[in-house]
């Protein structure tokens, strides 16, 4: 089955990463996928990724995605892929599938990547012009978790029955061999001894760097543990300085990483304190890395992550983060458990074979006369 993939670009994100797996993955269902991305690309990384799993890519050539020769050109490019189904990811796209899907009369399946409450009116705008493009023409709407899919009935209230919950899946990689472990530690100046916690996430807001930095603090220096907060972005300066400031020992800030499956194995524990998240991506990572994790009690999060794969806390809440992070640094056994339930857990659920095959279902679900 030919099906379309349509995005607003392809810059490394959230959303795009999760494009890169299910391009890896969709043979397995008998797919064949294109890609039609809005904005040119400067960050190829994706782009030569896409290309060597031989994905063909249209990119158009216009700067602005919410420019109106969008429409025509994205149009023009999806009918020149033929589909049998056309898939957006965001609202940009959402609007350009719409508009494919009614020209080509061909069934259009969106996604909701995230749980949007930011206010203002240019952002009210496109939300609502993007519910309306898929409530109006999507034949399904794909909620990342149960928590975001009830989020979306109660602010965009479409019909309940078009808007189904698939969990993302993502691939599983073999695991470094203990003399590697030891050897990416030595090159992170990380004791073999210590017990390793990490957070992999763009540095903006809503992340929770700033919680987990000062929980940190919270607990001390007397014990053998290292934080490594792996990702850039804006907020990085000020969390250097919130660093120095509470005095928060043995924290390295990597910066961005193009290895952060390699970083988790080389981990004992995962961090995830974020504020607001439909699915966190990373979390699903750390499960399939056999990793247990300490995360915000928010959004999709409980989905992921039950008492038996890791610790989960309120989000901003300093000293029951300061409290979860040193139980697992004192308890090997519980980090242990908890790693090997996380790995199981993921395997029956949110390997991206599971996923690409939930997909392949729906695909053929909507494309049936």
């Amino acid at each position: 089955m030919r099906v379309t993939q349509v995005i607003h670009w392809l810059e490394p994100g959230g959303a795009e990463s999760l494009l890169l797996e299910l391009a890896a993955a969709a043979p397995r269902a008998d797919l064949e996928l294109s890609v039609v991305t809005l904005a040119p690309v400067r960050d190829r990384r994706y782009v030569a990724a896409l290309g060597h799993l031989g994905v063909n890519l249209i990119e158009l050539d216009v700067s602005n995605r919410w420019d109106p020769r969008v429409l025509r050109a994205g149009v023009a490019a999806i009918r020149s892929l033929h589909p049998a189904v056309i898939h957006s990811h965001l609202k940009h796209a959402d609007i350009v599938g719409a508009a494919a899907a009614r020209r080509l009369r061909r069934p259009l399946v969106s996604t909701l990547h995230v749980i949007e409450d930011g206010s203002g009116t240019i952002t009210g705008v496109k939300k609502r012009l993007a519910a309306a493009a898929r409530m109006s023409t999507a034949a399904r709407t794909i909620a990342v978790s149960e928590a975001q899919r009830q989020w979306y009935l109660a602010n965009f209230h479409p019909d309940p029955v078009r808007v189904v919950t698939i969990h993302n899946g993502v691939r599983s990689y073999p695991q470094l061999t203990a003399d590697q472990r030891m050897q990416r530690r030595a090159a992170l100046g990380v004791p073999t001894d210590a017990v390793l916690f990490l957070q992999a996430a763009i540095m903006r807001p809503g992340k929770g760097h700033d919680d987990l930095i000062r929980a940190w603090a919270r607990r001390g220096a007397d014990e053998n543990a290292w934080l490594l907060l792996a990702g850039d972005g804006p907020l990085r300066p000020a969390l250097e300085e919130l660093a120095r400031s509470t005095s928060a020992a043995r924290i390295c800030f990597l910066g961005f990483r193009d290895d952060v499956r390699e970083l988790m194995d080389v981990a004992d524990v995962i961090v995830h304190p974020t504020h607001f998240d439909a699915l966190p991506t990373s979390v699903i990572e750390a499960m399939a890395a056999e990793k247990p994790v300490v995360a915000s009690n928010v959004g999709g999060v409980p989905e992921l992550v039950t008492a038996t794969e890791g610790l989960l806390v309120s989000p901003r809440d300093e000293a029951a983060l300061a409290q979860a992070i040193t139980t697992l640094l004192r308890d090997e056994e519980m980090r242990t458990a908890m790693g090997s339930a996380a790995r199981l857990r993921f395997t029956r659920q949110f390997d991206v074979g599971v996923w690409v095959a939930r997909l392949r279902a729906l695909y053929d679900e909507v494309a049936t006369p």
